[in-house]
């Protein structure tokens, strides 16, 4: 799965050199306000805004911190400590927040939702629903956006689903008889791998995300926790 040419995402390489919208950086902790603290890149050409409500309370001058760059109400370049569900040029699986007239706000995890116009909407998004979303930088406004119209932005390969049809997904949780090591390894790239090949099939047959589906990748899930959580605790 890859960007595809179908819609021109324009991108200027001057523009945050090395503070990138829409993903994640590791920047420096650079000087403190009354509003938060302003964090810079290591050639300090560039600085954004981390407010005061995500700002670890350890935190010091001069400390590298990870956070997620994106844009506030005011479309200003703003870092947040707040894990989000989706980035840039990548997809996600999103429940519609809100709508007004400019189109559907996503919650992507953070205090602020992801825009999708209703240009970029296959069909009316619905509060409350879950869609698969892509996150793209707009060119022209600078702003991340999402647009439901995924099918511009993959190119899809054929998916044989027919090797995963006899796979158990049944895992025991009896502390005797649980799997762990290296079976448990394989289990949760098992897991990861159906999980992937089922959203592509998804996109590629273009169905419908529909409750049964959310509810067979949030087993799925909870299979992937339980594998992890086993590996964990064999860990010496």
């Amino acid at each position: 799965m890859s960007v595809c040419g179908k819609k021109t995402i324009f991108i200027n390489p001057k523009k945050r050199k090395m503070i990138r919208l829409g993903r994640y950086n590791r920047l420096i902790a650079f000087r403190e306000t009354e509003y938060g603290w302003y964090l810079t890149d290591e050639d300090q050409s560039e600085e954004v805004l981390l407010p005061n409500k995500f700002v670890p309370k350890d935190i010091e001058q001069d400390q590298e911190i990870e956070v997620f760059i994106f844009n506030d109400s005011e479309d200003r370049a703003t870092a947040t400590t707040q894990k989000p569900t989706i980035e840039l040029d990548s997809f996600g699986y999103l429940k519609v927040f809100d709508s007004s007239n400019f189109g559907a706000f996503m919650d992507m995890g953070l205090d602020r939702q992801l825009l999708v116009p209703f240009s970029e909407q296959r069909n009316r998004l619905e509060v409350g629903e879950w869609y698969i979303i892509f996150m793209y930088l707009d060119g022209e406004t600078d702003r991340l956006v999402g647009s439901n119209k995924w099918m511009n932005y993959v190119e899809v390969e054929d998916i044989d689903l027919e090797k995963y049809k006899d796979i158990n997904l049944d895992i025991p949780v009896d502390s005797k008889s649980i799997i762990i090591g290296y079976k448990a390894k394989e289990i949760a790239k098992e897991l990861h791998k159906i999980r992937r090949e089922t959203t592509k099939k998804l996109i590629a047959e273009e169905l419908a995300a529909d409750d049964s589906f959310v509810i067979f990748q949030r087993q799925l899930h909870t299979a992937q926790q339980m594998v992890n959580e086993t590996l964990r605790k064999s860990v010496p």
